[in-house]
């Protein structure tokens, strides 16, 4: 990487999750991860579409569930993304993320990021 380089992430494949896999929500830079189970998918309704988003079992159970953070695969790779506002209906215990190949869309309305200059794409 070079010196005025920003570190960034690459995209993992949420499709590829299988149910029981461990993966790490990073609530932000800086700050301790917590540990969740992959449980599988559960459509939820964000902004009148009807988006698949992650349902994250938190590991162990007593844990507090982060409302909001990145979700890294085993590999380091980001796989989804809590959002805060969207966790209404989460069973205890459970958390939303959005995947990540949905997610870019958002944080390009959000500043997050550039514009991709093909958005039908994802960079891997």
């Amino acid at each position: 990487m070079e010196e005025d380089e920003e570190p960034t992430l690459e995209i993992g494949q949420s499709a590829q999750l299988q149910v029981g896999q461990q993966l790490m929500v990073v609530p932000a830079i800086g700050q301790p991860g917590v540990l969740v189970t992959y449980a599988g998918r559960a459509e939820v309704q964000l902004a009148d579409l009807g988006l698949i988003q992650y349902v994250l079992n938190l590991a162990p159970r007593s844990a507090r569930a982060p409302d909001r953070g990145m979700v890294l695969d085993g590999q380091g790779r980001l796989v989804g993304i809590i959002v805060p506002d969207r966790q209404a209906g989460a069973p205890p215990g459970h958390v939303f993320a959005v995947p990540a190949e949905q997610a870019r869309p958002f944080l390009e309305r959000m500043g997050a990021c550039a514009p991709s200059p093909r958005p039908f794409l994802l960079r891997r």
